[in-house]
Parts: structure tokens; sequence; C-alpha cells
């Protein structure tokens, strides 16, 4: 990543307080890296959590905060950005996350 390119956009860095598999000291010097850029650089640490921040319990509370800070941050685009259903509240396994892969044909001749 080029730290010095201004055009890279807004980068919220966040790291989960217990997280072990990417240690503080690691996150910090990614945003003391990036926070020179003339962009917006912003760290956020997630209390009482590990790593995995988006998949377990409490994974709301780190979507809400990265989309607050993409709201805040948009750079001036609409953001239509439909609500949390609230009823889906299952936690996520490689199972749960989408449907199987499926194998797309290549399209006949060369690309343009």
């Amino acid at each position: 990543m080029d730290t010095k390119n201004p055009e890279r956009g807004p980068m919220l860095i966040i790291s989960g307080e217990k997280g072990h598999t990417v240690p503080r000291a690691i996150a910090d010097a990614l945003y003391d890296k990036q926070k020179r850029n003339t962009a917006v650089t912003e760290f956020m640490e997630m209390p009482n959590r590990g790593h995995a921040l988006t998949i377990d319990n409490g994974w709301r509370e780190v979507a809400d905060t990265a989309l607050a800070f993409v709201k805040r941050f948009g750079q001036g685009r609409a953001l239509d950005i439909p609500p949390i259903d609230e009823s889906f509240d299952v936690p996520l396994t490689a199972t749960s996350i989408g449907p199987p892969a499926t194998t797309v044909p290549a399209a006949a001749g060369p690309r343009s």
C-alpha cells in the first residue's frame, strides 16, 4: 500500500482489545504509518474483543462502528444503506455465510 497516496481514501483500523493474532503493537505501527497520509486515518480498539471481530458475539457493534465511519467520511457520496435486520442474530459459521460457490463458464473468444 502506498502510504503517501492522498487518493487512498479514508481508513479505519479496528483492533480487538484481546486479540493476539495481530498484537496491538502491530495495529499501532500500521496506524502510525498511515496517519502521516493526508487522508483521514482513524484507529478504534474494540473492548473485550478478540481477533475475529466480525464473526464473534458483538459483531453488530463492530459493524455499527465501521458503518458510522463510512457515513462520516463517504466523501459526499449518497449512502443509501438499509438498516440491519434485527431478526438476523445467528452466529456466522462457514456454512451460514452463503450458498456454495458455483463455477461460471468462461466466455468464448478473446477478452477485450
